[in-house]
């Protein structure tokens, strides 16, 4: 009875912790400024997805420069496209923190982006991170997979400015984890400050 507090603790707890903004050890990325320089309803969209695959991804792998690593490459993948892109081969990036390496995996096929995230430690696979987002959707889907365990399937969607994360286990009841708009406020502002001298000053305002 009282887990799903306790959990949605422990992801708020996160999402706070995580908020300070440090320069990634990666560097920044090269992103597409042209994005920038589309109407506001592109920008919107670039920064409210990235503040979507923030709160799924921070709970899975707590590491401040990894999630920006891999949310920053989506966000790249993204700006390199037409909107209305077809397939595309899939583009591969790596990161080495500690002891274990991440392979991200960026494709669009089927009219949705899709990422798949390994985690190996010693060469041995520790998790996969599936996501799939549908272009021009707010609605983000996935799965975790961990050698031996049961799947973990996910979905985020946007209700106003909340976001609502739905995590089942088989042969479980699904939880729901939710975000206040205040939440979701500082998550944009972590994309903002992580996207660096490109991104906007503001995002829901137009220059003529």
């Amino acid at each position: 009875m009282h887990r799903r507090p306790i959990i949605r603790g422990v992801t708020v707890a996160l999402l706070v912790a995580l908020l300070p903004l440090a320069t990634s050890c990666y560097g920044r990325f090269q992103l597409v400024r042209n994005v920038y320089e589309a109407n506001t309803s592109v920008k919107d969209k670039y920064i409210r997805s990235g503040v979507t695959w923030l709160f799924v991804i921070i709970p899975v792998y707590g590491l401040a420069g990894l999630v920006d690593f891999l949310v920053l490459n989506v966000i790249e993948f993204w700006q390199g496209k037409n909107p209305a892109m077809g397939e595309s081969e899939p583009v591969i990036r790596t990161a080495q923190v500690g002891a274990e390496r991440f392979v991200q995996t960026l494709r669009h096929r089927d009219g949705a982006t899709e990422v798949t995230v390994e985690r190996f430690r010693d060469g041995a696979l520790v998790d996969r991170l599936t996501l799939r987002q549908p272009d021009g959707s707010d609605r983000l889907a996935g799965s975790l997979e961990v050698p031996g365990a049961p799947i973990v399937t996910l979905l985020a969607e946007r209700d106003g400015e909340t976001l609502l994360l739905t995590r089942t286990v088989a042969g479980q009841a699904p939880e729901r984890f939710t975000s206040s708009p205040a939440e979701v406020s500082r998550l944009e502002a972590r994309v903002l400050a992580a996207l660096g001298p490109a991104a906007p000053t503001v995002v829901a305002r137009a220059s003529h």
